[in-house]
């Protein structure tokens, strides 16, 4: 099966039939269109597949009702699961990727061959994104996320590829 990115997490229960508030990991919703396959677990490995039926968009989030789920009952047991597509249809739909789906992520520095750290939590600066990793010999490291750095981004391995000015990190 073809690996899965996840995309966000459900929030809550919203109504009594069924819909559930989804906190999208992505700024914008017009990709979760009825029709779409999605899996929803804790984990990519336990995850279940689910269809979506309906969506009503919201500040932040996303209001969504599966096919499979009926009631408020029913989707009780879905709160703060994981959701996942699969990395094709993350792809095919162009989805704009956030910085924070980049956590657990390890940064290897190509122009030293040496792995950084591990990517713990993202943040917004005035002039670009900031990739705080846990280092490989300790302590927090702040790499600036830009792209003239950037060399590429491996899903599948979980890694980032950059080309980092000399000085940076040592």
């Amino acid at each position: 099966m073809d690996p899965l990115v996840k995309v966000g997490k459900v929030a809550k229960t919203h109504g009594l039939d069924g819909f559930l508030k989804l906190n999208l990991d992505s700024g914008s919703a017009d990709w979760l269109v009825p029709g779409l396959v999605l899996f929803i677990g804790k984990t990519e490995n336990s995850s279940e597949l689910v269809t979506v039926q309906e969506t009503k968009p919201m500040p932040n989030a996303v209001l969504v009702k599966f096919r499979e789920y009926h009631s408020v009952n029913s989707v009780k047991t879905l709160i703060s699961l994981s959701v996942f597509m699969t990395e094709s249809d993350f792809e095919n739909l162009g989805i704009q990727e956030e910085e924070s789906l980049l956590v657990g992520y390890q940064l290897k520095d190509v122009t030293s061959g040496k792995m950084v750290g591990t990517v713990i939590k993202t943040w917004e600066s005035a002039a670009h994104p900031i990739l705080v990793l846990a280092g490989t010999k300790g302590g927090e490291i702040m790499v600036p996320f830009v792209e003239e750095w950037l060399l590429g981004i491996s899903k599948k391995k979980k890694l980032i590829e950059m080309n980092l000015p000399a000085g940076l990190i040592d």
